[in-house]
């Protein structure tokens, strides 16, 4: 993945999210990432989380270069269902012009 790559994908999102910061859940399987990519992606914040799936120590470790220096809350797993589950428990931001969902006061 070079640099290019990874201004496409950070449009894409932007597009597919209609700006909202959502949760974003990448496989790093056997993916070559540039440092001008992962500048990219640190230099553009767009996304609310990231779960990182990998499945050796190759993509453990790119996991943890990817993640350096980023303030974005990150994980890494080897198993696809324990991502998800772990995005899915996040809090997540309002989404702008919306009022976030208020439980009913008994009367």
């Amino acid at each position: 993945m070079e640099a290019v790559d990874a201004m496409e994908s950070v449009l894409a999102v932007g597009k597919v999210s209609a700006g909202r910061m959502l949760p974003l859940l990448i496989d790093i399987s056997d993916v070559n990432v540039s440092a001008g990519a992962r500048n990219h992606y640190l230099e553009s914040r767009f996304v609310c989380a990231v779960a990182l799936v990998g499945a050796t120590n190759v993509d453990r470790v790119v996991a943890a270069w990817m993640r350096r220096g980023n303030d974005c809350p990150q994980r890494y797993f080897t198993d696809i269902d324990d991502a998800e589950a772990w995005l899915n428990g996040l809090e997540r931001p309002p989404v702008a012009g919306h009022a976030p969902a208020v439980e009913p006061t008994p009367a």
